[in-house]
């Protein structure tokens, strides 16, 4: 494996890690790192068979300290589908534009809303098991969407244009 190979896993995995340890910063609801994680995680460790085990691993070990609820199976199958997602969408570097990017990340935003907000309705007591229950609760959850959004998209861009940029600077330095 060349020493540019090396260093971009270890700084792909300082990304990922740095992004768990930011869901513990004091941030506004749904605004956290983790939407442009998964997506980071999902375009560069995807084609790897274990490509998924950092992300959980550092989702588990923040939700140790953040708390437990009873609809975590849901999120994390929403994030789950997020990492297969950008496995589709973001194969390749060459793939990394801006278009792209940001309609998988709305993409990924919308699919963790549908499902994340399911499984509040499905499995938990705030909201009667009927259509108008499910339909209430995925109205009260559009305020929180906002930050999903803005969120994944920002931290999208940010993972992506350092890790665009990190390239350049390797490529340069090995072509020079």
């Amino acid at each position: 494996m060349k020493e540019s190979s090396k260093t971009w896993i270890l700084f792909s995995l300082l990304l990922i890690v740095i992004a768990a340890g930011a869901r513990l910063i004091p941030h506004p609801y749904n605004f956290s790192p983790v939407g442009g994680m998964i997506l980071f995680s999902g375009a560069v460790f995807g084609a790897f068979r274990f490509g998924w085990v950092l992300p959980l691993m550092a989702m588990i070990l923040s939700d140790l300290i953040l708390g437990i609820h009873s609809e975590m199976p849901w999120v994390y199958g929403a994030l789950a589908a997020n990492f297969l997602l950008a496995r589709q969408m973001l194969p390749r570097e060459r793939r990394w534009t801006p278009v792209r990017l940001g309609s998988t990340s709305l993409m990924a935003s919308t699919l963790f809303f549908v499902i994340s907000n399911f499984g509040v309705w499905f499995q938990g007591s705030l909201y009667p098991k009927t259509f108008a229950g499910w339909v209430e609760c995925y109205v009260a959850a559009i305020p929180f969407f906002g930050g999903t959004v803005v969120g994944d998209l920002l931290y999208t861009a940010l993972f992506f244009g350092l890790a665009l940029l990190w390239r350049r600077q390797v490529v340069a330095k090995e072509s020079a």
